[in-house]
């Protein structure tokens, strides 16, 4: 071998010695990672069949086989302490047990202490014991597009897993929900894995995996609830059995382009309307205004405008900028989030607890001009009909506008489920009557919860 070949492959090899280093660094960072996380993740079985046989069993291949079509899988991780664990709301809902699998085979009861619906979370405690080892949040805001990223989760049911890619996008929104804000992430996500941690190179929660887009030629599209979200809600899940968001009255629709232009440049949020007793009814707002900003960031749509009311928490000051209408000016009022009161807050988990499959909103005049029949109560909207849940079975359709409720006109949201809750705690069949779009008749439909 001459003396040129030697020379070309020493090159070669002080060439490739640092990429080699590099690759072998990365590779023992997610190893480090996986070994750093691994005792803090469980797989959670959400069984819809009662029985007490299940917390002898072990989930064997055998077992499994057994219990299939009787349990949801999903995945959940400790925060706060070694009992309590966060996964997602829909993982668990209708689950008349849950069950944990840690490490082995054996599964551990847990209770729901506490879900939000809206925001997909959900919080476990252990019933007997607890051996979890509790993660950090990190901070899902200061999270880079880029940045690579670690997932845990418990794919199709079959044991906890792990898979790692990178942040795709942030503040993705895919009109799932009231809240809509995801970290698209590339990792595999699959069904089970929902619940689990998406943590950074450091170990730290910046979010909890919720799903992923499905269709034809659709790949690599995971979503992932940010932590910004996350932590509150579980907090105070934990601290008190229940999350209460930030509440200020308004009752508000998005103006088209069009419309806004006409009236101002920038401000496309009109305000419909304010509760009665509400921070917004305080602050003399109303339907010649148009929100522009909260807290100097400047917000387009009804969507956006949640987000950044979300942020604020409660009992804190906000400044909202509005536009008015009248005098043709801008100008900033200063609001303070209150918490729903306590009615209205136990006839919500009342009505969950139903499982009425129905996610009811207020309505603004412009959905409201496809209902055709003058009457005069204004009524609450039926946005969404959950399949094989009570409210489909009664006959109730996505779309309908609910106008009265065993003879109680309805007005807002809240006085229609106050009458709700009301009616369905004294009696299983409650009387709705509902207006349908472009039907100029009231149908009477009867909700039987028997």
């Amino acid at each position: 071998m001459t003396a040129r070949n030697w020379t070309f492959k020493l090159l070669l090899f002080l060439f490739l010695l640092p990429q080699v280093a590099r690759t072998q660094s990365w590779e023992l960072k997610y190893v480090d990672l996986y070994e750093k996380i691994q005792h803090s993740v469980v797989n959670v079985y959400a069984f819809t069949e009662t029985s007490d046989e299940l917390s002898q069993r072990t989930l064997n291949e055998r077992d499994a086989i057994v219990l299939k079509g009787h349990y949801s899988a999903g995945t959940a991780f400790f925060s706060n302490d070694e009992v309590h664990l966060i996964t997602n709301a829909h993982v668990i809902e209708n689950a008349k047990s849950i069950f944990i699998q840690h490490g082995g085979k054996s599964l551990y009861r847990t209770e729901l202490i506490g879900k939000e619906p809206d925001f997909d979370i959900a919080v476990l405690k252990i019933v007997a014991g607890g051996f979890g080892k509790p993660l950090v949040f990190g901070n899902s805001k200061k999270t880079r597009i880029g940045e690579w990223v670690g997932i845990f989760g418990n794919p199709l049911g079959i044991g906890t897993s792990f898979a790692h890619g990178v942040i795709s996008a942030k503040g993705r929104v895919f009109n799932s929900g009231k809240f809509d804000n995801f970290i698209q992430i590339s990792a595999g996500i699959n069904p089970g894995n929902s619940g689990g941690p998406l943590v950074n190179l450091s170990g730290e929660v910046i979010g909890v995996v919720s799903r992923k887009m499905v269709g034809r030629g659709v790949e690599g599209i995971g979503l992932a609830i940010p932590s910004s979200f996350v932590q509150p809600i579980a907090e105070q899940i934990i601290s008190q059995g229940y999350y209460q968001r930030p509440w200020f009255g308004f009752v508000i629709r998005d103006l088209p382009l069009k419309e806004s232009k006409s009236i101002s440049q920038d401000c496309m949020i009109q305000i419909e309307d304010t509760n009665e007793n509400s921070p917004a009814r305080r602050a003399n707002l109303g339907p010649n205004y148009l929100i522009c900003s909260v807290n100097n960031i400047k917000v387009y749509n009804s969507d956006e405008l949640a987000l950044q009311l979300f942020e604020a928490g409660l009992n804190a000051s906000i400044k909202i900028e509005v536009f008015d209408k009248i005098s043709k000016r801008k100008k900033f009022v200063s609001l303070v989030a209150q918490a729903e009161d306590e009615d209205w807050y136990r006839a919500k988990k009342f009505l969950e607890s139903k499982h009425l499959g129905l996610g009811l909103e207020e309505i603004d005049s412009v959905k409201r001009s496809l209902y055709p029949m003058i009457i005069t109560t204004k009524g609450i909207l039926v946005r969404e009909v959950k399949q094989g849940l009570l409210g489909e079975k009664s006959g109730l359709k996505a779309g309908d506008l609910i106008i009265s409720i065993d003879k109680n006109p309805v007005s807002n949201l809240k006085e229609g489920m106050l009458f709700l809750s009301k009616s369905l705690s004294k009696s299983k069949i409650v009387r709705i009557q509902v207006l349908r779009k472009l039907l100029e008749e009231i149908q009477e439909i009867s909700l039987n919860i028997s």
